[in-house]
């Protein structure tokens, strides 16, 4: 899981917020709430948006495959 760290100063006090971003989990659960694009809906490098506007790898892990008709992007094992 990868976790990007945030921190904002706010008057001399300092607060940590956590913010998943997609990973290789979403090539399994696309459904994920770390599978979101960004803010200007945009998803990292080598990730694209699915139907659902989630961020899914553009290739499968070794061993799994995407199916054609499944527009959620989700990898299943060949």
């Amino acid at each position: 899981m990868a976790i990007l760290t945030v921190a904002t100063t706010t008057t001399g006090s300092s607060v940590h917020a956590q913010k998943q971003v997609p990973d290789k989990d979403c090539a399994f659960t696309p459904s994920l709430d770390k599978c979101k694009p960004d803010s200007s809906g945009k998803c990292p490098s080598g990730f694209s948006l699915n139907v659902n506007s989630q961020c899914i790898p553009n290739k499968c892990p070794k061993g799994f495959v995407k199916h054609d008709n499944d527009e959620t992007g989700k990898c299943f094992p060949s």
